[in-house]
């Protein structure tokens, strides 16, 4: 016999899309603190993407075509927009204009660079994907100015990455090996302790965000669920996104905002691709930017 003492049960809320258009796979997910504006990317069209949150239910969203499998975008303090795609790490200029900042991070085309993020000092950090989904890819961390450390080997499909407000702690994804949600120490720019903090049991973890209380959000690919984790490993809620593949999230005035996928989604389903937001009351400081040289 089950105690009842043992028995959690988790809130459950939906989300409801925010956006008209649709993205084959909108990713990386973001609040730029520059302008109050969500970015984001779509892998599969090769562009990034802003809009204002009070304005993506009437006006289409700002696209800056960039690169063919676009990963990731953050912002730069110089201006502008750091960018993975494929091999490399690009600028893209506010005028679209796209220039090379490190060509050839990856040695081959065994793998490309997928979800990244910068550090609260400015550092890029981003992963890269197996296309075989094999352990042969990476997580690399990119100081500002420009040198590239591999620090951690072995990955299959590098995904979310956050780091808390203080950037002592980092959250971590490679999705396919243990499907778990990890954190490290981070020191003097190397990370260390490695631990789980969460296995998944539906779905696929994905994209990441910690909010301001230290809990940590996890796009669920294939279970069209976010969940909001505790730091010791908790489900404290889940959102209900209403489409199978979310990817990321962001948190800003209250409200989470995921990203979606409509590819490998069934052709009826009206919700797929679109940019969807719940109300949680919970919120997070914005991206950081990246400090380094955007030329």
């Amino acid at each position: 016999m089950v105690s009842l003492e043992r028995l959690v049960v988790v809130r459950r809320i939906a989300a409801e899309p925010v956006t008209t258009a649709a993205y084959r796979q909108g990713e990386s997910l973001r609040l730029d603190g520059r302008s109050n504006r969500l970015l984001w990317v779509d892998m599969r069209d090769g562009a990034m993407f802003s809009a204002h949150p009070d304005g993506m239910t009437t006006g289409p969203a700002t696209r800056l075509p960039v690169a063919p499998a676009v990963g990731c975008v953050a912002p730069a303090s110089a201006g502008g927009f750091l960018v993975a795609a494929g091999r490399d790490v690009l600028a893209v200029a506010a005028d679209g204009s796209v220039s090379t900042v490190l060509p050839d991070v990856l040695a081959d085309d065994r793998c490309l660079l997928n979800d990244g993020v910068c550090a609260p000092d400015g550092s890029f950090w981003v992963g890269s994907q197996s296309h075989a989904r094999l352990p042969e890819a990476a997580l690399y961390h990119v100081t500002t100015d420009g040198s590239v450390q591999t620090v951690l080997t072995g990955v299959t499909v590098s995904n979310g990455i956050s780091f808390t407000p203080d950037g002592r702690l980092m959250y971590y994804v490679d999705t396919l090996p243990g499907r778990a949600l990890e954190v490290f120490d981070v020191i003097g720019g190397a990370l260390r302790h490695r631990r789980q903090v969460f296995r998944f049991e539906q779905g696929n973890p994905d994209g990441i965000a910690v909010d301001e209380s230290g809990c940590v959000w996890v796009a669920l690919w294939d279970a069209a669920l976010v969940q909001r984790i505790s730091p010791d490993g908790r489900v404290l809620l889940e959102v209900d996104v209403g489409t199978a593949r979310p990817t990321s999230v962001a948190l800003h005035g209250g409200y989470c905002y995921i990203s979606t996928a409509s590819v490998g989604v069934e052709a009826d389903d009206e919700r797929a691709g679109r940019i969807h937001a719940a109300e949680v009351g919970v919120g997070a400081a914005p991206t950081p930017c990246w400090a380094g040289g955007v030329s």
